[in-house]
């Protein structure tokens, strides 16, 4: 029987609603966590989110400055390129070194969409100073900056300074990242309002000497969800008014969540970041610490990968940085095997492929000489319209 062999296309799952603690694997390893009572949580169906405002938000990957394995983040779109988070997911206070090679994933929630085309990698990164020198937690906050649009595509959240929050005992608050307890790359909700919130409460009386925008959340929180954004609806809209940081111990019972509003000083920092007007302003250029990735971005780079459960044969037909058509033939691909990488300037390229155990062919749009032998070769474009890194996967039906 004839296998069909097609070029998968991921596309996005239709936003259908959360299933409280469900998820398609188990967790990946043990964390620490902030549970309220029962455990509230409550997980995306579908694999990835395309509509409402959680497409917004999404898992940074992180590769960690001593070797260890790679932690991960929440950030949110606060820009076309723009993502706020923690200082401390990309700066470790401690060793006193940048984390490396970010790579942001929005509104996905499945490991299948934990590949190349889906990811953002960052363009440069700021922090505040005193967040490099006392570590403190009242300026762990970041802004990373993309080399691609992103924002474009799934959105952005408006951020400020909303003092008419202040003085109020309680806020309804909605959190949504990565928690580190549930399975890779799986996006939860939580939803909270306390009587434990900013400037009202006997836990911010007793540490309003060390903080001065610290706030404690009854959210169910792990890590993981650091750096997400506290969002809640201000005058009939959802915007951001601060960031989920980590546990603290309170009046010495049990560890509470806790956060930092973003005030007049840190709206300051973050405006001048996303617009870049610190430049011209010393108060903030001063005082911020800025990271660039120096890594090239000058082009595409290609790979294609087998998931059909039968090896195929591959033929790609591609523009090579000296912008001359080039033909790298046959590839014999087992399940979950991928060709070398390619690399080229140019977003059209093309393919040809069968199944080993048949003899597909289809009609393609460039017909082409390979090895003695013409193949109607399919055209294929790159999605995007700046330079990455792009997987491109094979099924067979």
């Amino acid at each position: 029987m004839k296998l069909k062999l097609l070029l998968l296309i991921l596309t996005s799952s239709l936003l259908i609603g959360f299933d409280k603690n469900t998820a398609e694997s188990k967790p990946r390893f043990p964390v620490e966590c902030v549970i309220n009572g029962k455990d509230e949580r409550s997980n995306y169906k579908g694999k990835q989110v395309t509509t409402g405002n959680d497409s917004r938000v999404g898992t940074l990957d992180i590769a960690r400055s001593d070797g260890k394995d790679n932690h991960i983040c929440t950030g949110t779109l606060i820009g076309k390129r723009h993502i706020l988070t923690a200082a401390h997911c990309i700066f470790d206070s401690i060793t006193q070194k940048w984390h490396k090679n970010i790579k942001f994933y929005p509104g996905i929630n499945s490991t299948e969409l934990y590949t190349s085309e889906h990811g953002y990698t960052w363009k440069t990164a700021y922090i505040p100073k005193r967040f490099k020198t006392t570590g403190e937690t009242d300026y762990d906050f970041a802004v990373i900056e993309l080399w691609e649009d992103a924002g474009s595509k799934y959105g952005w959240f408006v951020y400020g300074y909303y003092n008419e929050l202040e003085n109020k005992k309680t806020v309804n608050t909605t959190i949504v990242g990565y928690p580190g307890d549930k399975p890779t790359a799986t996006m939860w909700k939580t939803e909270c309002s306390d009587d434990i919130f900013y400037g009202n409460s006997i836990f911010y009386n007793l540490y309003a000497s060390r903080s001065k925008r610290k706030i404690y959340l009854g959210c169910d929180l792990c890590q993981g969800n650091s750096g997400s954004a506290l969002r809640t609806t201000i005058n009939g809209k959802e915007k951001i008014y601060g960031v989920f940081i980590s546990h603290a111990q309170v009046a010495t019972k049990n560890d509470t969540n806790s956060g930092i509003f973003i005030d007049q000083e840190m709206y300051d920092f973050l405006y001048s970041w996303k617009y870049k007007t610190y430049e011209s302003d010393p108060r903030i250029r001063d005082t911020t610490l800025i990271h660039k990735n120096s890594k090239s971005h000058d082009r595409y780079r290609l790979k294609v990968k087998n998931l059909c459960k039968h090896e195929v044969y591959l033929a790609i037909i591609f523009k090579d940085l000296n912008n001359n058509w080039t033909t790298k033939a046959w590839y014999k691909l087992k399940e979950g095997e991928s060709t070398e990488q390619f690399e080229t300037r140019n977003r059209v390229y093309y393919y040809y492929a069968e199944g080993v155990s048949c003899n597909l062919q289809w009609s393609g749009s460039h017909t082409d000489k390979v090895k003695g032998d013409y193949f109607d070769f399919r055209e294929n474009r790159i999605n995007r319209e700046t330079f990455g890194t792009f997987t491109k996967t094979l099924t067979c039906n």
